[in-house]
């Protein structure tokens, strides 16, 4: 029996409680099955499929959903893949998790949080109405085992594999919002199968006081939002058009960012790696050691006229300057346009004495010899890079396929073997460096 959030259970902040102290309680997951009773224990997560098919088509847009796993290292290709989410549920504290979406858009990241961390919910699906043009739904393929299996990190991760129908006459709006709500229900229902025990893991990130003599470092964090199928939710709602603002790092490991973006596979940030921001990791990791943590400003990338990207890129470096930022690291989301708004709010930051760093893809062509970024600058001195994402590679045929029949570009079937832009495979070029793929320089 899975536990069902009851608004009842949300716990007030204490007045006068102005703390950002979140306890991150880890269970680790080694075996996921499917069994007649859900439970967590001793690193098995077992799992009602029919419970969990109940959550999954409470939604009168959902016909029918499917549930299968996918481990490591085993002949199975997943496509359509529209998100991926850990599983996490508030234990204690303000808010609920994934706030805005599932409940009210109570300010989360203090208390205590769970996370089964080994296990993904990998959102697929096909949308009923057709769509073309730049922001369409693209093809985003995960391989458990083969050459393809190297470049996503979801290779990696036990994977459980939900497949949205949608019920007659619903259009792709409706479709969207449910197939969104119903997965982050599943999500918080299998981590709450913890609440009753100890983690295996317990981190608390809170942003202390630190040694004034430390570097202090802001991360500028870079969110796709232009509508269906390439939004970012913040607390519940797109940012498609937010001013830059300030976020506190836990609230982002609480749920506050969820992924909507579908567009090209391998550059898109889905909510699993919201939640596991790596750049938020390590930054909080050097908090008080190296560093001091100044904070996080979120801004939107793609903006759309030039007044736009400058508006976007000054009130960004504005927002790192009150932060009183000695240096910043800055990710995007999405190539083209999100390439330049990155770099004009790199360059004004280098006008305000802030040292920058990027963390970005690469483009160079199939053979490395082009020029490598969409848009560079002369401040733009230090860059991570992600990898390539102009590569090709030959997809082995697969026996197992989850998550739809065909390729949606091709209509081909989808266990063929094929040559592949490097384009379709998730998550292989993430900017937030969570990906497999890297440069180096000889």
């Amino acid at each position: 029996m899975y536990w069902v959030y009851t608004s009842d259970r949300r716990q007030p902040l204490q007045q006068g409680d102005r703390s950002m102290r979140l306890e991150l309680e880890t269970y680790h997951v080694r075996q996921v099955q499917l069994t007649d009773r859900s439970s967590f224990g001793d690193g098995v997560l077992s799992v009602n499929r029919e419970e969990l098919l109940e959550i999954l088509t409470s939604d009168a847009s959902i016909a029918r959903a499917e549930v299968n796993l996918a481990f490591p290292g085993e002949a199975t290709r997943i496509v359509h893949v529209l998100d991926t989410l850990e599983p996490r549920y508030k234990a204690a504290g303000h808010g609920r998790i994934f706030p805005g979406l599932l409940g009210p858009p109570d300010t989360v990241g203090s208390g205590r949080t769970h996370r089964l961390q080994g296990v993904a919910l990998v959102v697929t699906a096909r949308f009923p109405q057709p769509v073309s043009g730049l922001l369409q739904p693209r093809e985003a393929i995960v391989d458990m085992s083969g050459p393809a299996a190297l470049y996503s990190p979801f290779s990696e991760t036990i994977n459980l594999v939900v497949t949205f129908h949608p019920a007659p006459d619903v259009d792709n709006v409706e479709f969207d919002q449910a197939l969104r709500l119903a997965s982050l229900r599943a999500a918080e229902a299998l981590a709450g199968l913890t609440r009753d025990l100890p983690p295996d893991d317990l981190q608390t990130f809170e942003l202390t006081e630190t040694d004034p003599t430390l570097p202090r470092i802001a991360y500028l964090y870079q969110a796709q939002s232009q509508g269906i199928f390439s939004d970012t939710y913040l607390y519940g709602r797109p940012i498609e058009n937010m001013v830059p603002t300030l976020i506190h790092p836990n609230e982002v490991m609480d749920g506050a960012l969820v992924s909507g973006n579908y567009v090209y596979a391998c550059f898109k940030n889905p909510t699993y790696l919201h939640c596991n921001n790596p750049v938020i990791q390590e930054l909080y990791a050097q908090h008080g050691r190296s560093l001091t943590f100044a904070g996080v400003v979120l801004y939107r990338g793609h903006n759309y006229t030039q007044a736009e990207k400058q508006r976007a890129g000054n009130y960004t470096a504005k927002l790192a300057s009150f932060l009183r930022a000695d240096g910043a690291i800055l990710t995007g989301e999405g190539g083209g346009n999100s390439a330049i708004d990155m770099m004009l709010a790199l360059q004004e930051c280098e006008r305000l004495g802030i040292k920058t760093t990027v963390i970005t893809y690469e483009l160079g062509g199939p053979e490395g010899r082009d020029f490598p970024l969409v848009h560079g600058v002369p401040e733009a001195d230090a860059i991570v890079s992600t990898g390539s994402v102009d590569r090709w590679l030959e997809l082995p045929a697969m026996a197992r396929v989850l998550g739809g029949d065909t390729y949606l570009d091709s209509g081909r079937p989808a266990g063929e073997a094929r040559e592949l832009s490097f384009d379709f495979l998730y998550c292989l070029a993430g900017q937030f460096g969570a990906g497999r793929l890297m440069a180096q320089v000889y």
